[in-house]
């Protein structure tokens, strides 16, 4: 799970702005629906999917990404939220999908670093 965090949150923190405001420019990324402000997207999910936050990571840019889940993982969402310049926390669906699945992590061995 770690490592599988850890990729989405490359993908969100260096790809996902850039890639929202080139296909839609920016103010069109904002009203399609996909952003919201991260209450109104939270309030959102758990209305409209039953989902809650699970997982969460910061990136070195300051920007957050977040994993919400259904009960039983039959929904899931990731979003991507970060700090507007008028200080609002703005979050934008990176994408979202079904049958979310929990694996189990490889055991470390003594000659991995």
């Amino acid at each position: 799970m770690k490592h599988m965090l850890i990729a989405v949150a490359f993908v969100a923190a260096f790809f996902v702005p850039g890639f929202l405001t080139a296909i839609m420019g920016p103010a069109q990324a904002q009203t399609q629906g996909r952003c919201l402000t991260q209450d109104a997207m939270t309030a959102r999910l758990a209305q409209d999917y039953h989902e809650q936050l699970v997982y969460t990571s910061t990136s070195t840019r300051g920007h957050v990404v977040s994993i919400f889940l259904s009960p039983g993982g039959e929904t899931y969402s990731v979003i991507f939220t970060k700090v507007n310049p008028d200080g609002i926390r703005v979050s934008c669906l990176v994408f979202a999908g079904e049958n979310w699945r929990e694996l189990p992590l490889e055991k470390e061995t003594e000659n991995e670093v």
